[in-house]
C-alpha cells in the first residue's frame, strides 16, 4: 500500500482495515469509520477461508443503498443486504448493521451519515424506470432522431487550460486533468490511452476512480507489488476528484504490467475490474495476458484471475444480488457473452466458474444482425472447462470451448452496465450492413437475469429461496443503429442517473462519416441525440499546439477522431467523467442535468453543487 494514498485517506477520517487471507496472495481491503471495528484483523489473522467467510457474514452490511425513501419507515433487508425500497419519496436515512448472514433485520438510511462514508461499498445510483421504449419505437421503424434536450452542442472553454477541447450543451462546462505524461502522486507520469473508468468509492466530496489505460507491450510504468509483467505499458491508475468544489485532488498508479486494458466494471463492494483486451503475451512468452484484475481504491496485487477466463476481454458487470459477473468479449465475429460465478460471493480470487451463453433449444445462435423486433430470447449457460487455455500451445480458446457445445456468437461484444435489474450490452459493429459504411453501426442488447435463483455451483444456493420463478434469463435487442449519422459505432456505455436513458461513447476506428467522435444520448423512446463532441484539434488549422506544464508534452495533432470512453457518473449524479483517449485525458463534466434524460434533477441526490 502507498503511504501517500494511506495519508489522504486518513485525512478525509475514514479508517482502514486491511485484511490479509492467507490464500493465493489475496488481498482482503474493508474500510471503518467506527473505530471499534479495529479488534476485527486480530480476529481473523490465521483463520482458515471458510472460517474467514462466516466472520465476514457475520459483520456484514447492507450493500443496496438507494437514494429515496420515507422518513422514519422501516424496511426489510436480507442477509444479502437486498432491500425493496420505493422510489420518488424523500427522506432521512441512517444506516445499520446486519448482525447475522441468517437474519433478517430493519434497516434506517441517514443522507448524512452515507456522505460521511460509514462504508466505501460501491452505491449505484438507483434507476427508475424499464427502457422496453427503446424497443417499441424500433420495432415500428422509427429512426427516433432529435435534437438534443439539452440544446446544441458548441465549443466551451476547458476550466483548466481555457482551451476549446469539448462541445457541449449551453450551461455544461467542464474540468480537464491527468493528461498523458502528467505527473502523479507517486511520481510516476500519467500512462497513455485512456479508456474505460468508473467511480468506486465516494468519501464525502471525495469520489475515487479507477482508470484504465488501453497501452500495448512496452515498459511497465509502476513497478513494485502493482507490477505483473515489466514488459507490458497497460494498466489502472487511481484518480480522485472534489465533488463540491469541482477540483481534480491526485491520481496514483494502480495496477501496471498488463496489456491493453480496455473497459471493465465497478463491483458492489467498491472495487474496479480491469479487462485486458488481448490474448498475447510478454518477457517473451513467459508471461500470458488476457485476464481480468481485481483494482482497490489503493491498487492491486497484480494476480489475474484465471477462473474468469482468458480472452479477449472487453468489460464486466456485477450482480450486486448474486456477485455473479457477465463478461464481454470483443473478438470480431467469434465473441460471446459470458458468466462467471465465483466459489464464495464478493472473493472472485477464490475461483468459480466460468460459463458461456447459450440460447435455450438453438444451438450456436447467430446475434451478429439480429433485429430489433421485440423478441426475447431464453439464456442458458454452458460451462467453459478449461478458461485458461494455452492458446500458444495450441489448446481451444473460450469461445471455442463453448460453441462446440452450442453457445450463441455475437459480433465485438463491448460496453455492459448494470441498471435497474438488467444489464445493457453493445455490440460495437453489430446488425444489419448499412448504406454509408458497409457494415452494421451497433446493437445494444438488454438482459434480464433470472430472478431469485443465483446459480451458486457451491452450494450456495440457499441465498435465493425466497424466489423461483424464473431459471433462465432473457436476452433481446433494445436498439439498432439505423445509420452512421445517427449513432456510428458505440463502445463504453453507462446507465443515467436517474434511469431515463443511455449514454454511448463513440468509437468508430478512423472517423469515416461524422466531423468528430460524439456522446450519444438514447432516450427512453428510443430517441438518438447529440450530447457532447470531441473538439480536440491541435494542428495549425485548429487550436494551434500545446504544451503541457510540468511535464513539457507539446501536442500537435487533430484528435477530434479519437474515441470517448470511461463515461461514468459521481454517487450523487452531479458529475459525469469520461476519457477521450487519445491524447490521453479526463475530463469532469456538470450542468443543468435535469434539463434532459441523463440526469436525475437540477441538484443531485446528495452534496452541493459542485463550483
Amino acid at each position: 500500500m502507498q503511504p501517500l494514498a494511506r495519508e489522504l485517506l486518513c485525512a478525509l477520517q475514514v479508517r482502514m482495515l486491511h485484511l490479509r487471507a492467507p490464500f493465493e496472495g489475496q488481498s482482503i481491503l474493508l474500510f471503518f469509520k467506527d473505530p471499534s471495528m479495529s479488534k476485527t484483523r486480530d480476529e481473523l489473522d490465521g483463520l482458515s477461508l471458510p472460517e474467514i467467510q462466516a466472520k465476514f457474514e457475520s459483520m456484514q452490511k447492507v450493500t443496496s443503498v438507494v437514494t429515496s425513501a420515507p422518513k422514519e419507515r422501516e424496511l426489510e433487508a436480507d442477509a444479502n443486504g437486498e432491500c425493496d425500497f420505493p422510489t420518488g419519496d424523500k427522506g432521512e436515512f441512517e444506516l445499520e448493521e446486519i448482525d447475522s448472514a441468517n437474519e433478517t433485520r430493519a434497516a434506517h438510511f441517514n443522507r448524512r451519515a452515507f456522505i460521511q462514508g460509514s462504508t466505501t461499498i460501491m452505491t449505484t445510483v438507483a434507476v427508475a424506470g424499464p427502457l422496453q421504449s427503446l424497443m417499441s419505437r424500433q420495432a415500428r421503424g422509427d429512426d427516433g432522431v432529435i435534437a438534443s434536450p439539452y440544446g446544441t452542442p458548441v465549443p466551451a472553454a476547458d476550466l483548466e487550460t481555457g482551451l476549446e477541447l469539448l462541445k457541449l450543451p449551453p450551461g455544461f462546462r467542464y474540468r480537464s486533468f491527468g493528461w498523458t505524461g502528467d505527473a502523479m502522486l507517486d511520481g510516476n507520469a500519467t500512462p497513455d490511452k485512456h479508456d474505460g473508468m468508473a467511480v468506486i468509492g465516494q468519501y464525502g466530496p471525495y469520489a475515487v476512480l479507477s482508470r484504465n489505460h488501453e497501452s500495448g507491450n512496452g515498459p511497465a510504468f509502476a513497478g513494485g507489488s502493482i507490477q505483473y509483467s515489466p514488459s507490458a505499458a497497460g494498466g489502472c491508475t487511481t484518480v480522485l476528484f472534489n465533488t463540491w468544489t469541482g477540483q481534480f485532488v491526485t491520481a496514483f498508479s494502480a495496477l501496471s504490467g498488463t496489456i491493453r486494458n480496455c473497459a471493465g466494471g465497478p463491483t458492489p463492494w467498491g472495487t474496479w475490474l480491469t479487462c485486458e483486451e488481448t490474448t498475447g503475451t510478454s518477457e517473451d512468452g513467459a508471461v500470458r495476458h488476457g485476464y481480468i484484475f481485481d483494482v482497490g481504491v489503493f491498487g492491486s496485487n497484480a494476480q489475474p484471475l484465471r477462473d474468469m477466463g482468458r480472452f479477449s476481454h472487453e468489460a464486466v458487470a456485477v450482480d450486486p444480488r448474486t456477485s455473479q459477473v457477465y463478461e464481454t468479449e470483443d473478438a470480431g465475429d467469434s465473441s460471446g457473452f459470458y458468466c462467471f460465478t465465483p466459489r464464495f460471493p464478493r472473493f472472485l480470487g477464490f475461483g468459480g466458474k466460468l460459463q458461456m451463453a447459450k440460447v435455450k433449444g438453438v444451438d450456436n445462435f447467430d446475434f451478429r444482425t439480429v433485429p430489433c423486433d421485440g423478441r426475447e430470447y431464453e439464456i442458458e449457460w454452458v460451462d467453459i472447462e478449461n478458461p485458461d487455455p494455452d492458446l500458444q500451445g495450441g489448446e481451444d480458446s473460450c469461445f471455442e470451448q463453448g460453441y462446440a457445445k452450442g453457445a450463441a456468437q455475437f459480433r465485438r461484444l463491448e460496453g455492459i452496465w448494470y441498471g435497474n435489474g438488467k444489464y445493457y450490452i453493445v455490440s460495437t459493429n453489430g446488425g444489419e450492413d448499412t448504406p454509408d459504411s458497409g457494415s452494421g453501426e451497433g446493437i445494444i442488447f438488454e438482459y434480464t437475469p433470472p430472478r431469485g435463483f443465483s446459480g451458486f455451483p457451491f452450494g450456495g444456493e440457499g441465498r435465493s429461496r425466497r424466489r423461483r420463478r424464473r431459471r433462465c434469463g432473457t436476452l433481446k435487442v433494445i436498439y439498432v443503429s439505423p445509420a452512421a449519422s445517427v449513432l456510428e459505432n458505440p463502445d463504453n456505455i453507462v446507465v443515467a442517473p436517474g434511469g431515463n436513458g443511455l449514454l454511448l461513447c463513440e468509437d468508430n476506428s478512423g472517423g469515416r462519416f461524422n466531423d468528430a467522435e460524439r456522446l450519444i444520448g438514447l432516450t427512453l423512446d428510443g430517441q438518438a441525440f447529440t450530447f457532447a463532441e470531441n473538439n480536440i484539434d491541435f494542428s495549425e488549422s485548429g487550436l494551434g499546439s500545446y504544451t503541457r506544464r510540468g511535464s513539457g508534452i507539446t501536442f500537435d495533432g487533430n484528435e477530434k477522431q479519437s474515441e470517448w470512453a470511461g463515461a461514468t457518473y459521481s454517487h450523487n449524479g452531479e458529475w459525469m467523467f469520461v476519457n477521450i483517449q487519445t491524447p490521453g485525458v479526463t475530463f469532469a463534466i456538470t450542468g443543468p442535468w435535469g434539463a434532459g434524460p441523463l440526469g436525475i434533477s437540477r441538484r443531485g441526490r446528495f452534496g452541493r453543487r459542485g463550483a
